[in-house]
């Protein structure tokens, strides 16, 4: 990379590891010139599709006892009532 100063060759003089990329810290040979560069990773594939945690055959059993279970509630409390 050249200096933006004189425009001559840079070399690297400390890398920081960030989140999604590289920070270094460029020093130029002939005057002297410091500066930051940042390297950023991109992904050009999508990321895949995350996997679901219950089938959803798990799922229709899950919202069936909890229709049952509000039912026999609702059951209970009339049945105090009477």
């Amino acid at each position: 990379m050249n200096c933006k100063e004189c425009g001559d060759r840079t070399y690297v003089v400390l890398t920081q590891k960030q989140l999604g990329g590289v920070r270094r810290l460029r020093k130029c040979h002939k005057c002297g010139f410091k500066a930051y560069t940042g390297e950023v990773w991109l992904s050009l594939i999508p990321p895949p599709e995350p996997k679901p945690i219950y089938t959803e055959e798990e799922v229709a059993l899950m919202k069936k006892k909890e229709v049952t279970a509000r039912r026999k509630n609702e059951d209970r409390r009339t049945n105090e009532e009477a």
